[in-house]
């Protein structure tokens, strides 16, 4: 546990992650690093210069701590909240908005970084349980100022190929559809634009079908 949090102090732990992301090469991962980066920076500044300040806890006392289990660096800050489990949050949950696949591991890296700061005295139990709710309330504020780049509040209307007259209602329209794609979410996408175009014809395809075939057939 002292490891663990010496890693976390100054963020270091999640430069790593953030520069993996970023070597990848892939936009998502990029754009994953930087909002992890940015959110983190953001939440850090509010917890340690703004929060602290208002609610000047101190730390708990280390006379009940085991030696082996104090960090090397003794915080001198006030407690809370924890500043250390609000970063954590901020980038786990930052990271996650971009990249849901990564939202289990770098939750459980961020949990165990909360429990480190309790088990090394450096923190209570509210002190991290306040931070992690403020950087995933940070997060989650600025997936509402900069949308994820899938969201449907990001996708840009392109002009057609051909000349066509508007169907708000999707009337006309035929839609073909893997429910089970993109590891079931498929079926997540279906029914926003059953939602939004109520009048659209779907074709759903099943494990036996022809995708070709049904594609030719809707045309």
């Amino acid at each position: 546990m002292p490891r663990l949090t010496g890693l976390a102090d100054n963020s270091k732990l999640w430069v790593g992650p953030a520069a993996v992301l970023t070597l990848t090469g892939s936009p998502r991962a990029r754009r994953a690093a930087g909002r992890g980066i940015t959110t983190l920076a953001a939440t850090g500044l509010i917890a340690n210069q703004v929060a602290k300040r208002l609610n000047r806890r101190p730390r708990p006392s280390l006379l009940r701590v085991p030696l082996a289990r104090i960090a090397g660096r003794i915080p001198t800050s006030t407690s809370f909240p924890s500043g250390h489990a609000a970063s954590a949050a901020a980038f786990a949950s930052a990271v996650a908005l971009e990249i849901p696949a990564l939202r289990v591991p770098l939750a459980t890296l961020a949990g165990l970084v909360g429990f480190s700061r309790v088990a090394t005295g450096a923190h209570y139990p509210s002190d991290v349980a306040a931070g992690f709710v403020l950087g995933a309330t940070e997060a989650s504020i600025g997936g509402r100022l900069v949308p994820p780049a899938d969201a449907p509040g990001r996708l840009h209307p392109r002009r057609p190929l051909v000349p066509a007259e508007p169907r708000p209602t999707g009337a006309g329209l035929t839609m073909v559809v893997n429910p089970a794609s993109h590891s079931g979410k498929g079926h997540d996408v279906l029914t926003r634009v059953q939602r939004d175009l109520p009048d659209i014809s779907v074709i759903e395809l099943t494990a036996d079908d022809d995708v070709a075939r049904a594609v030719h057939s809707a045309a």
